[in-house]
């Protein structure tokens, strides 16, 4: 491999770093405001049963929190390779095939998730420069929310291009077997 070669394949791979670094902290971040609407939710709870009085706009925040939680570790799930694959055909072809299977369905991926990140850029602006608000008894601003979903739409794009790159990786040096698949191969 030539000297610039290799200093992309190192670039890259610390570039995958500060990506998967980037989709775990995310997710912590999503975890902590879990972790303040099972504050809020029970805090309402009580102060409806012991005051009879709830807490107001709870419902508002909650709603705002809830895209929080399912856009801020999307990249990070993306990362471990926890969404859900239909493998039906995948492991009916050769391994060739499935890696051209494989990088297609990344490609598709990528576009749609670099389309979600711009369009819901755009969306989550004009939602700040308008000063959009849910309307209940607490008016909730919606910006946070619509930044959620372009932080976690983003950082998914990231990972996904991660994945093409080390899609693409293996493929120049013919490992089109992941390692997981060579071990289900022995097994066999």
């Amino acid at each position: 491999m030539s000297r610039f070669g290799e200093r992309f394949v190192a670039w890259m791979d610390r570039w995958t770093s500060v990506v998967n670094f980037s989709s775990r902290s995310i997710a912590i971040a999503a975890g902590v405001v879990a972790a303040l609407m099972m504050g809020l939710v029970a805090a309402n709870v009580i102060s409806r049963e012991t005051f009879n009085e709830p807490v107001s706009g709870t419902v508002e925040i909650v709603r705002v929190m809830m895209v929080f939680l399912v856009f801020l570790p999307w990249g990070l799930v993306q990362a471990r390779k926890g969404h859900i694959q239909v493998t039906f055909l995948h492991m009916r072809v050769s391994p060739r095939k499935r890696f051209v299977l494989e990088l297609v369905a990344l490609l598709a991926m990528f576009t749609l998730a670099a389309l979600l990140t711009w369009r819901s850029g755009e969306f989550s602006w004009k939602g700040y420069l308008e000063g959009d608000v849910f309307v209940g008894p607490v008016y909730t601003p919606s910006w946070p929310a619509r930044w959620a979903i372009t932080v976690g739409a983003s950082i998914f794009s990231l990972v996904v291009l991660s994945d093409i790159w080390y899609t693409v990786r293996r493929f120049v040096t013919g490992q089109f077997q992941t390692e997981e698949e060579r071990e289900q191969a022995r097994h066999v």
